[in-house]
């Protein structure tokens, strides 16, 4: 394991979220999530996966770029960034809200770690 996690698909961040959706069965997502300093939340992921033919946990009123509200699913969950040491990696409860088509890391996750843009090139997550 490292001490930080190096992205070259700028500017996207690797990121596991696994959220418990009946006593039995869990969802595993792994994917490329943008990061967008401009949402407040933990983690978004596509309404198009499998988490959308569940109960949600609750639902939030999200208000987007435009200044229109919408009402999303959510569900409490846990995500992994891989490569980061086990003890910073793993975050439990995080609210995954299940909207629009594109995975994104909010500024709740990001204020955790140390987060350097470079260049356009590369995206470095440090604890």
């Amino acid at each position: 394991m490292s001490k930080k996690l190096t992205s070259t698909k700028y500017p996207f961040l690797p990121l596991s979220v696994h959220v418990r959706v009946t006593n039995r069965k869990r969802i595993d997502l792994h994917t490329q999530a943008l990061i967008d300093t401009g949402f407040s939340g933990d983690i978004v992921v596509p309404a198009t996966g499998e988490l959308k033919q569940y109960p949600p946990d609750a639902y939030a009123t999200w208000t987007m770029a435009d200044g229109s509200e919408v009402m999303a699913p959510i569900f409490l969950g846990t995500i992994r960034f891989p490569e980061l040491d086990e003890d910073v990696a793993e975050m439990v409860g995080v609210t995954v809200t299940v909207l629009g088509d594109l995975a994104l890391i909010g500024q709740s996750v990001l204020r955790r770690f140390t987060l350097t843009l470079d260049h356009g090139k590369q995206v470095i997550l440090e604890p």
